[in-house]
């Protein structure tokens, strides 16, 4: 069904204030309000293009109220080498599929409510209402500023916390080999993606979610699709940026 329960899970945001709690520290929504006034400045200055100065405060003031503690979850649920091991293993692939699979529809609204991690260390996502491209139109767009006329959503989730639970190698082990398979998979097999994709478009309810895939017509966010799964769609961006600035 469209709806079901997701057993033996519980949300990463559910941890991290367990963890946080267990170290006499504030949970993560009463952080974020007494981090609002810096939050809100490093947006300004993002906005005004002074990235240098917006990453200067963001780990000075930010941070060291948010330092990373996943990999911790990894330490106490798993004492042993072994299991703790293969959970790491398990979390990070999971991670990487999803972070793809998220990237090439579109999926956004990914906070750490809406990402759960399993008792076996898997990690699986819920809520898919901002699919599309969706999280691009909300009230506060995602996106991140590079620019005039150089708007890009955040692909996916890739925060410390994500990181932290990695590992030594970070993104670069087994993250980055996972994410590079299951992109090359997706590839591989487009034409049974872009069917599945495309029986969306002939469903009402999806219809004024695929208006906010790219472009104004779900047609074209089919082919945009196609596009990014045949690794072409930076050639249309990039020739897009260069007729803007042309005109």
């Amino acid at each position: 069904g469209l709806i079901e329960w997701v057993r033996n899970s519980e949300p990463v945001l559910k941890k991290l204030n367990s963890l946080r709690r267990q170290r006499g520290m504030r949970s993560c929504s009463k952080t974020c309000l007494e981090l609002k006034p810096d939050f809100d400045k490093v947006q300004s200055l993002m906005q005004t293009n002074q990235r240098e100065l917006a990453a200067q405060l963001y780990f000075h003031a930010v941070m060291p109220l948010c330092p990373p503690l996943l990999r911790l979850w990894l330490t106490q649920d798993f004492p042993d080498p072994r299991r703790w091991l293969a959970a790491r293993t398990t979390y990070t692939e999971t991670t990487a599929l999803w972070s793809i699979a998220g990237y090439v529809i579109g999926l956004g609204d990914r906070h750490n409510d809406n990402i759960l991690i399993q008792r076996s260390g898997a990690v699986s996502h819920i809520d898919f209402d901002c699919i599309f491209e969706k999280g691009t139109i909300l009230p506060t767009p995602e996106v991140r500023v590079m620019g005039k006329n150089e708007n890009q959503r955040v692909p996916f989730r890739l925060t410390p916390n994500i990181i932290d639970a990695f590992g030594v190698s970070g993104v670069e082990g087994t993250f980055r080999c996972t994410c590079e398979i299951a992109m090359r998979c997706m590839r591989e097999n487009r034409d049974l993606v872009m069917s599945v994709l495309e029986s969306l478009l002939y469903i009402s309810c999806f219809i004024h979610i695929m208006h906010c895939f790219l472009t104004a017509r779900p047609a074209d966010g089919l082919e945009d699709l196609h596009l990014l799964l045949a690794g072409k769609l930076w050639q249309r961006r990039l020739l897009h940026r260069a007729e803007g600035r042309r005109e």
